[in-house]
């Protein structure tokens, strides 16, 4: 703290250390900075979406994972259960990297629950 640090930068290193603890303790400012970095905490509508952190990558890869009413399929499945298929299926396209499609996936979760 800078009342008891007597450096220099004392009020700059808390001010980053205070904001790094408010975005960790925030579950959507978190997710915004693992999927924007700092610039994803900036309220001024420009998103960089060039950056991608490790974790996004390693983690949240799969929006869909952990959702059993969901079926995420790859081609060969996409070809045999839906093209070729009798079922009827509800089809959702999305991008791991893309903000929106981790933004409506609650949606998503919640229709599939209801069509189930």
């Amino acid at each position: 703290h800078p009342d008891k640090n007597d450096e220099e930068d004392a009020h700059e290193k808390f001010l980053k250390i205070n904001r790094a603890y408010e975005v960790l303790k925030d579950e959507d400012l978190r997710k915004k900075y693992d999927m924007f970095g700092e610039e994803g905490l900036d309220d001024s509508g420009r998103r960089g979406g060039s950056y991608q952190s490790w974790s996004y990558y390693h983690d949240d890869f799969g929006i869909y994972d952990d959702d059993i009413e969901i079926v995420t399929l790859d081609y060969g499945e996409f070809q045999r259960s839906v093209l070729e298929g009798h079922d009827i299926w509800f089809i959702n396209f999305y991008s791991p990297r893309c903000g929106h499609c981790h933004d409506l996936a609650p949606t998503w979760r919640r229709v599939a629950k209801q069509l189930q």
